[in-house]
């Protein structure tokens, strides 16, 4: 059973590592969009009362406007922000179920008790991951990797004598 709450114990790892890595990516993504959106927009509202006889400063203000328009429609679809911090508070929470797991690991338990600790711990991780946002795929890919190496790596150091 101690070996079912350590093979826990990495998949939580996992998830809590993706949904911080997740967040970081949407948070990167949510300043690349935002930014340019908010310095644009400055410029595009400072020049409409410029004299738009100069056609460079026409030209500019229509790209820029279109460019402000783009960077606001992407960053209202992709939602961003949003999406970082579900991933922030998803990634909490299963670092919490994780120390759990952590504790109940380095205590001696009954039987019982292992039991019992086994429908609580499965109870909180079902309610974590139900309403979970999805990891990206290429950021499981990458997590499995870090975690298949760190796996093969303890393995490896318990085998040396």
């Amino acid at each position: 059973m101690n070996a079912t709450l350590q093979q826990w114990e990495v998949r939580l790892t996992s998830a809590q590592t993706g949904h911080y890595v997740a967040s970081e990516r949407y948070s990167r993504l949510n300043n690349l969009l935002g930014m340019p959106l908010v310095i644009l927009s400055s410029f595009v509202s400072a020049f409409l009362f410029a004299d738009q006889s100069n056609s460079v400063i026409s030209l500019f203000l229509k790209c820029a406007g279109i460019a402000v328009a783009l960077l606001a429609s992407i960053q209202t679809f992709v939602r961003p922000a949003e999406k970082a911090e579900l991933h922030r508070v998803k990634a909490t929470k299963y670092g919490s179920l994780k120390r759990k797991v952590e504790t109940f690991l380095a205590t001696e338990k009954s039987e019982e008790d292992l039991l019992s600790f086994f429908k609580v711990l499965v109870a909180e991780w079902n309610a974590i991951a139900e309403d979970s946002p999805v990891t990206p795929h290429r950021i499981r890919q990458e997590i499995k990797k870090v975690i298949g190496e760190d796996l093969h790596r303890d393995s490896q150091k318990k085998k040396e004598p």
